[in-house]
């Protein structure tokens, strides 16, 4: 009876193992026609790439930068103009003012 069992086990192992693997085997290469399958049939379809060329996000990326920036360059234009407005409405303060930063020497500033 002893040796029965034995054999019983030896021989359920036998096919039992063997059935296994196969069958594992067999399902890793099914997914990989799968995954073959599905990558041919991505490139038939001749889908358009919606990826961007390097020059193409350069260009894109100078457009965006251009207009944030805008903004702030006609700001700057405009008081760069009130500047040289309020200069030549006052041209005795700023020969003043321009005199005395030309004579600066360090931190203290010279007097003639």
């Amino acid at each position: 009876m002893e040796n029965l069992a034995q054999l019983l086990v030896i021989l359920g192992t036998a096919v039992v193992l063997p059935i296994s693997i196969v069958t594992m085997s067999l399902r890793h290469k099914r997914y990989k026609l799968d995954l073959e399958h599905r990558e041919r049939m991505a490139t038939k379809t001749n889908e358009p790439d919606n990826s961007l060329s390097s020059s193409e996000l350069k260009d894109l990326i100078q457009q965006t930068v251009t207009a944030a920036t805008l903004p702030l360059q006609n700001k700057v234009a405009d008081l760069e103009n009130e500047l040289r407005t309020l200069k030549a409405a006052t041209p005795v303060v700023s020969t003043l003012m321009e005199s005395e930063t030309d004579k600066s020497l360090g931190k203290t500033k010279t007097h003639a």
